[in-house]
């Protein structure tokens, strides 16, 4: 009984496989141009998250004082809070 449910099995194995095989040849050409989009995409958010740290950074060279420091921090805080969401939505 054991050996034949294996043999059951290991066909359905060898018959199933090669239908997603398949699939994977003709998903293989759209998956080039997602990838292309997903990288740009990426490179987008990072170009987007560099220019939020310099404009953080910026903001705490020219601070003088310890409340300019926290003005900063409160500022660039409610920024990074905002985004956070998109960020999840992305993902």
């Amino acid at each position: 009984m054991k050996i034949a449910f294996i043999m059951v099995a290991v066909l359905a194995l060898v018959f199933v496989s090669p239908l997603f095989s398949a699939e994977d040849a003709t998903s293989a050409k759209a998956s080039g141009a997602n990838f292309e989009q997903k990288k740009a995409d990426r490179i987008k958010r990072l170009d987007e998250r560099i220019a939020r740290i310099q404009g953080e950074r910026s903001c705490i060279q020219m601070a003088t004082s310890r409340a300019d420091l926290k003005t900063c921090r409160e500022k660039f805080k409610s920024e990074r809070a905002s985004n956070r969401p998109e960020k999840k939505e992305c993902r």
